[in-house]
């Protein structure tokens, strides 16, 4: 009987924000973050809030958001993109607003 590949599309990933925060979630489909950019910082904005404003664990450093990346890739027996830094411009607040201005017009 033949079988077939299906791409996991997933990964750990740390949101890093200049306001010193960092949240860590294991998502899938992560480029939809830049899918229709709202901005000049090639991100959507509504996007970064449904990946990384529930669900994500809040780090006030960037070593404790990387052993807490790790050991939550422990837990995945499949994980295709591995645990991977994103930085983002803007912090989650800026990005919800944002987001509501977006989905006000």
């Amino acid at each position: 009987m033949g079988g077939f590949n299906i791409s996991a599309d997933n990964g750990i990933y740390i949101g890093e924000f200049p306001n010193q925060e960092w949240r860590v979630r294991h998502a899938q489909a992560i480029d939809n973050l830049g899918y229709e950019p709202d901005d000049e910082d090639g991100f959507n904005a509504v996007q970064v809030i449904n990946y990384f404003n529930t669900g994500a664990a809040t780090f006030g450093s960037k070593e404790q958001a990387m052993v807490a990346a790790h050991r939550m890739a422990e837990d995945h027996q499949i994980l295709e993109y591995g645990v991977n830094l994103i930085h983002f411009p803007c912090t989650v607040d800026q990005y919800r607003r944002r987001a509501l201005l977006n989905r006000s017009r």
